[in-house]
C-alpha cells in the first residue's frame, strides 16, 4: 500500500448529496418545528424536558377542578340558586399569568439565547436564513407554544363542561370568545 504524497486533499468518502435543493419555505418550516419542539423540550435533556410539563400539568389543575365543578353543577336539579355550572373561559388565562409567565421566561432563552451565546443554532442549513426571518420564526414558535400552553387545559374545562349537557350553546360561545 502506498501512502498519497502529503498535501493532496483526499476522498473521505463522503457522498455528495443528490437530491432536490428546498427553498426558504421549508427551512422555515424546519426551524419553526425544532423551535416547537424545544419550546417542549422535546430533544431535550430529562432536566430541561420537566419544567415545560410541570407549568402545563399545574395549569391543568384549575382546568380539571373547574371541570369537575362543571359536571357537579350538571347534577344538581335545574332550578337551584347558586348553581350554574362555571363558564367564565375568558378569565382563565388571567388566572393562570403567573404559570404562563415563568413558562416564558423559561423556554424563551431557549429558544433565543442559546444561539446568541454560542453564535450557532441547533439547525445547521445548507443555505442560512436572514436575521429578520430566523428571529420571526422563533417567535412564531414560541407564541403557539404559549398558545397551546393556555388552550390545553381551556379544552378539559369545555368537554367537562360540554359533558353535563347544560346549554351547550353558551360554553360553545363563552370558549370560542375566550380562543379568539
Amino acid at each position: 500500500m502506498t501512502t498519497p504524497p502529503r498535501g493532496v486533499i483526499h476522498d473521505l468518502g463522503y457522498r455528495g448529496f443528490g437530491g432536490r435543493r428546498l427553498g426558504d419555505g421549508a427551512i422555515t418550516w424546519e426551524l419553526y418545528r425544532n423551535s416547537l419542539a424545544q419550546a417542549f423540550g422535546i430533544g431535550r435533556s430529562g432536566k430541561a424536558t420537566i419544567m415545560p410539563w410541570l407549568i402545563i400539568g399545574l395549569m391543568a389543575v384549575p382546568a380539571v377542578v373547574l371541570g369537575a365543578l362543571s359536571i357537579q353543577a350538571g347534577q344538581v336539579p335545574e332550578g337551584t340558586p347558586g348553581m350554574s355550572a362555571p363558564s367564565n373561559y375568558f378569565g382563565y388565562p388571567y388566572w393562570t399569568q403567573l404559570l404562563v409567565t415563568i413558562f416564558v421566561a423559561t423556554q424563551a432563552p431557549v429558544l433565543f439565547a442559546r444561539d446568541l451565546r454560542y453564535r450557532t443554532i441547533v439547525l445547521y442549513f445548507a443555505r442560512p436564513v436572514s436575521r429578520t426571518r430566523f428571529v420571526l420564526t422563533r417567535l412564531a414558535a414560541l407564541t403557539t407554544a404559549i398558545f397551546v400552553v393556555i388552550i390545553a387545559p381551556m379544552l378539559v374545562w369545555f368537554a367537562c363542561a360540554l359533558s353535563t349537557g347544560i346549554d351547550s350553546g353558551m360554553h360553545a360561545r363563552r370558549f370560542g370568545a375566550a380562543l379568539v
